[in-house]
């Protein structure tokens, strides 16, 4: 198990490792700027897409990105490393993450620099976590089993803290829904007939405080398919009367999911109205990739953990947190509520200093 002098090896070689890096190509001397709207890399399904580059190196590296955030993704990528070199089995990887514990320096100082390369830029964190290399493991395989030994560990209000990309209070500008069928309907096995049907709800929000998540989607990238071209699937589409300029942020959920806590569970409900305001947790969740371009698609969903899902109403003032996940209260002050977050995520950004 890596300990505390692991971790300061680590950091001691970083000097060498930054003179290395600097020294070759393997890193872009700024990020690169999506394209907008390119062509989609196949039959989508309908719905509100993000683009942004599929970066070739892993880690992402740049040469103008803050230190703490360029030693995070090295840390990172040898925490990935070693598990997959010391623990070669998916058996033998989810007892090393069950050996974990908030009083050693392993757990803590992974979800300190995940925090900071999540905060820092959703987009590059996310490509970190579907990046793939010959030999190493996926760091996406390893993030479920790490975030339910936080949740052992810490509790569910830091596990939703560690599993979001954004924290936003948002104020809800429009909701779209779409609906679609496949057709004709098909036959299982069990000899019963079932037609597909989906429903999908997109919330259109203009972003009024950014907790975690400093760099937004690039809305000007961004793509809506609502037609699959397919004489097989039927779609209905709501739109929008209006979709103001202010939007600047947009996630989809399907009401049909289950989410719950404590004993009691619900469908997926955030009960977005034009006009409402909310506190959301959201992750990106990736699409495809185009061959051609690199480019890659994905939507931003919020967690689906707690009863809430990750979709938090703020009614007359105060954030409604039924269940009391963060053990704060059930109606808390939107400013008590936003210090609380603040001082909890900075308690997992400066581990160790």
């Amino acid at each position: 198990m890596l300990v505390s002098s692991d971790i300061k090896r680590i950091l001691a070689g970083l000097s060498l490792t930054l003179m290395v890096f600097c020294n070759t190509d393997l890193f872009a001397d700024t990020e690169v700027v999506p394209q907008p709207k390119p062509s989609p890399c196949s039959a989508l399904y309908p719905g509100y897409y993000f683009t942004g580059p599929h970066y070739q190196y892993k880690p992402v590296l740049f040469s103008n990105m803050p230190l703490e955030q360029f030693i995070g993704y090295v840390i990172m990528d040898s925490i990935i490393t070693y598990a997959r070199d010391s623990f070669p089995t998916a058996k033998a990887q989810e007892n090393f993450i069950k050996g974990l514990t908030r009083n050693g320096d392993t757990l803590n100082y992974a979800l300190k620099y995940l925090y900071r390369m999540a905060d820092y830029n959703p987009f590059l964190y996310y490509n970190f976590l579907t990046s793939y290399q010959a030999g190493k493991q996926q760091p996406m395989t390893l993030l479920p089993k790490l975030l339910d030994q936080v949740r052992k560990e810490y509790g569910i209000a830091t596990q939703q803290l560690m599993k979001a990309e954004y924290i936003l209070h948002l104020r809800v500008n429009e909701v779209e829904r779409f609906a679609y069928e496949s057709s004709p309907p098909w036959t299982g096995p069990n000899g019963k007939v079932y037609t597909d049907s989906t429903k999908l709800i997109y919330v259109y929000s203009q972003v009024l405080d950014t907790i975690k998540g400093q760099v937004l989607p690039n809305m000007s990238s961004a793509i809506t398919v609502f037609d699959m071209d397919s004489s097989e699937t039927k779609v209905r589409r709501y739109i929008p009367s209006y979709i103001p300029a202010t939007t600047n942020f947009v996630y989809y959920y399907n009401p049909s999911w289950s989410v719950g806590y404590g004993g009691t569970s619900r469908r997926l409900n955030g009960g977005e109205e034009p006009g409402k305001e909310f506190i959301v947790f959201a992750y990106s969740m990736g699409a495809c990739i185009n061959s051609s371009t690199r480019n890659q698609y994905y939507e931003i969903r919020p967690t689906t953990l707690g009863l809430w899902g990750g979709i938090f109403r703020i009614i007359d003032g105060k954030v409604y947190d039924s269940k009391n996940e963060f053990g704060w209260g059930t109606h808390i002050p939107l400013a008590t509520f936003k210090q609380n977050l603040q001082s909890l995520l900075d308690s997992i950004r400066n581990y160790g200093e």
